[in-house]
């Protein structure tokens, strides 16, 4: 996986029209590929490195899936640059936020690993077990575990992760069934719903275009 860093790097360099530092061997080196305490010499090496595995025909040998890793990275970050970055609310998205900008909530999470795993969390929660007893029996996240399970409080936006969405659909004290988010299986508890105070559409129009 290391050795396909320059090539994502390279191309994310040109999108970016990046701080040229040199060429070597006519592949353009760049600022932006410099990793966080990285020297150039170790960049120079890492490019040089790629370029001989090339040669060699050694890259023929990896895993198709690896570069497919790395093409859905680069589609990614291209649609995010060239499409969300530069792209404006209609009516609509704007009118949807403030359905629901007259709401927050508060919001403590549990991951588990597995849906076996948080499939038994759920059964021990709703049969009364305290929620940092299953916080610390079955989630691996440290900034969880030690915030009691707090994971924030959410408020609406124009593009929800999955957790606001789920609570965003329960009622206060609320225990959800475990979903799937990301990597993980969830259980979250609505704590808290506070209503906020907010003007007429018009009034809140601007404020909601810049969000």
């Amino acid at each position: 996986m290391r050795r396909l860093a320059p090539i994502f790097v390279f191309v994310c360099s040109i999108l970016l029209d990046a701080q040229v530092i040199g060429y070597v061997d006519g592949v353009k080196l760049t600022k932006q590929m410099l990793r966080p305490k990285e020297t150039v010499d170790e960049l120079v090496n890492e490019v040089l490195m790629y370029l001989y595995g090339v040669e060699r025909g050694y890259l023929d040998s990896l895993n198709d899936k690896i570069w497919a890793k790395e093409r859905n990275l680069l589609v990614y970050y291209t649609y995010n640059r060239l499409v969300v970055d530069n792209a404006t609310a209609n009516e609509g998205e704007m009118f949807s936020v403030y359905r629901h900008l007259d709401r927050s909530i508060s919001v403590y999470a549990i991951d588990c690993k597995s849906l076996k795993e948080a499939l038994k969390a759920y059964r021990e929660i709703i049969s009364g077990a305290r929620w940092a007893d299953i916080l610390n029996k079955y989630s691996s996240n440290v900034r969880l575990r030690n915030k009691g399970g707090f994971y924030g409080e959410v408020k609406w936006s124009y593009t929800p992760d999955r957790i606001t969405r789920m609570a965003f659909k329960m009622d206060e004290g609320e225990v959800s069934f475990p979903f799937r988010f990301k990597d993980k299986w969830y259980i979250i508890k609505v704590s808290k719903i506070k209503d906020n105070e907010i003007g007429d559409y018009q009034q809140e129009k601007i404020r909601i275009k810049n969000l």
